[in-house]
């Protein structure tokens, strides 16, 4: 068998399948109308609620910093900071900034909020 034979052979299949699903459809049924809405009877309004008129604040104020001022105000000074108290400890005592970072919940330098600037000076300060 070639392949014109073939594809013929299909042709007339798919032809005879076609004629035969067309002419088993019968019309779609008509579609079952739609219950009358049923009238709702109007409910009565609900009572005004009282509007209370409560101050609220411009913004919401900065956590105030922990422990004492830091001579640093940004993370460049902050780095600087660090740079030098490790090279005045030494690479010993240095190594202790490690657990300061970990104390206050980072993992490195650059994780240090402003807000835990206070805290982070003092703690480091505090390495003797």
């Amino acid at each position: 068998m070639s392949i014109e034979t073939n594809l013929a052979s299909i042709a007339k299949s798919l032809e005879t399948l076609v004629a035969h699903l067309t002419a088993d459809k019968q019309p779609a049924p008509a579609a079952a109308p739609a219950p009358a809405p049923v009238p709702v009877a109007a409910t009565p309004a609900a009572p005004a609620v009282p509007a209370f008129a409560m101050p609220l604040p411009a913004a919401a104020p900065a956590p105030a910093p922990v422990g004492p001022a830091a001579p640093f105000t940004d993370g460049k000074g902050l780095m600087e900071y660090v740079m030098g108290k490790y090279r005045a400890l030494g690479p010993v005592k240095g190594g202790m900034i490690q657990n300061v970072l970990s104390e206050i919940g980072c993992k490195n330098i650059n994780e240090v909020q402003p807000a835990q600037y206070g805290e982070f000076y003092a703690k480091v300060e505090a390495i003797v």
